[in-house]
């Protein structure tokens, strides 16, 4: 997959964004939404986002793949949690 690591906006503090109500949403719906804690690919366990910014398409993408963090898995559908609201 040749898919670039996403240059993120941040739209919240990263505290702000750790400490903020959330909720758990699939993987698919999350672009636009703020993430609430840090997710990525591994090996090599490198961050695609960091909780307070807000995902793209590409991250989302990115997030797809078999081996990640910060990512659930519910029902056979990754989920990711984002702040609230």
């Amino acid at each position: 997959n040749n898919v670039a690591f996403p240059s993120l906006s941040r739209a919240m503090d990263y505290n702000l964004a750790r400490k903020a109500k959330t909720e758990e949403i699939p993987l698919t719906k999350a672009s636009g939404r703020i993430c609430a804690c840090n997710a990525g690919v591994f090996p090599p366990c490198y961050p695609v986002i960091l909780a307070g910014e807000v995902f793209d398409n590409n991250a989302i993408e990115l997030l797809s793949a078999p081996n990640t963090f910060g990512v659930l898995e519910k029902n056979g559908e990754k989920t990711v949690k984002v702040v609230k609201g």
